[in-house]
């Protein structure tokens, strides 16, 4: 963990000067001072925005969103000096951003790239114009390029309306609902073939896991969701080993750790292993390696 330590070095000053007898000392008049630069407002915080579009230009005009018409956008985001970072949520997904603040304004970008095991998927934040009017209202502009195989959207809005939820959280609150994907690293199998597509090195699945006071549900994909046990705090995620049944088959989590940074984004990896009976009595087993990928808090 990190640790910031700042320090406060005061100096003082002495005036020296000596007073001629037949001279009486020459009054002190007021040094005029120009008022110092305004405190910049943080734009650190998570942001429930909403946008009205401006224009939308598409290969398919039936996917444009109606001109005129609002629509909700997430921002998180925290800021460091002179630079900010986090991630907006969409109806068409979430990308990490990050850019330059200049005063009271700041300048974004981002890309997130959706791997499915049929076809890709892309939302860019070409351009994010922000800026603070006060501490607690934003105003702003925006384009967002959405791609899927079939369908391009360039969607430009202006930002009409902001609530802003401050400060962030703690590093240690793990509370809500994440969702977001997995990536396979690695795949080792009684046989060569056990590795399905899903399973092989790249093959990306969706993944949830809710925690509240009640406890904390996993989701892999399409299995069932099932309780888990752990540890959570500062030092992060740790959850215990758990095995979920799903069809005939039967799944065992071996592993799951992961960090939180303060913009709600979930980063780790987790190992599964999958145990299939097949003709004869004979049980298949592999073993999959996984990395955590785009898992945000909602």
């Amino acid at each position: 963990m990190t640790q910031r330590i700042i320090s406060l070095i005061l100096v003082a000053a002495t005036a020296l000067g000596c007073s001629r007898e037949s001279q009486p000392p020459t009054p002190t008049q007021p040094t005029p001072t120009s008022p110092g630069p305004a405190p910049l407002s943080s734009f650190s915080g998570i942001w429930e925005t909403e946008y009205r579009v401006v224009s939308c230009d598409s290969n398919r005009p039936w996917y444009c969103p109606d001109r005129g018409s609002v629509l909700p956008l997430t921002l998180r985001v925290e800021d460091h000096g002179d630079t900010l970072s986090g991630y907006i949520l969409e109806a068409r997904g979430q990308s990490p951003v990050s850019g330059r603040i200049s005063g009271n304004t700041a300048s974004l970008q981002g890309r997130s790239t959706v791997l499915e095991n049929t076809y890709q998927s892309v939302l860019e934040v070409r351009e994010m114009l922000l800026s603070l009017p006060s501490a607690d209202f934003m105003l702003g502009s925006l384009e967002l390029v959405s791609t899927t195989p079939t369908v391009l959207l360039d969607i430009r809005g202006e930002i009409v309306r902001t609530i802003r939820h401050s400060p962030l959280p703690d590093l240690s609150d793990y509370s809500g609902t994440w969702r977001g994907r997995y990536i396979v690293r690695k795949c080792v199998s009684d046989t060569q073939d056990f590795c399905r597509r899903i399973e092989r090195e790249g093959g990306s699945e969706s993944f949830e896991l809710v925690i509240d006071a009640l406890g904390r549900i996993v989701r892999l994909g399409t299995a069932a969701a099932a309780p888990l046990s752990g540890t959570v705090g500062s030092s992060g995620l740790n959850l215990f080993s758990q095995e979920i049944q799903r069809s005939d088959e039967l799944l065992t989590i071996t592993r799951l750790s992961a960090v939180r940074n303060r913009v709600g984004q979930l980063s780790g990896s987790f190992t599964y292993v999958v145990r299939e009976p097949r003709s004869g009595g004979k049980v298949e087993t592999m073993t999959v390696d996984v990395d955590l990928v785009d898992v945000v808090v909602r």
